[in-house]
């Protein structure tokens, strides 16, 4: 993290700080990462609900390793693999001639 990247995900927590989803129709996946974002080492450990999201509709939930920054970069690749499971889970398959 640099001064750019803390700076814009500071705007981006406050422009979401009232949001309210809307129920969507499709399925809904979210991905969960089994720990939180490291803090300073004489911080207290954060509660689950203190760092997990929230998703209030329907969806189908999967907890896998790394924290809210690894699941898109040092573990993308098992992320990756989730996201494809479900998805496949979602196509009936193509009967071949």
């Amino acid at each position: 993290m640099d001064f750019y990247k803390i700076s814009a995900s500071s705007v981006y927590t406050e422009m979401m700080r009232d949001w309210v989803p809307s129920p969507v129709m499709a399925p809904t996946l979210m991905v969960r990462p089994d720990r939180p974002v490291t803090g300073p080492e004489d911080m207290e450990p954060l509660k689950p609900e203190e760092w997990q999201a929230r998703w209030p509709f329907n969806h189908v939930e999967i907890t896998t390793a790394g924290d809210h920054f690894s699941l898109c970069i040092s573990e993308v690749q098992t992320t990756a693999e989730v996201i494809r499971t479900w998805l496949a889970g979602l196509v009936a398959p193509v009967d071949e001639e």
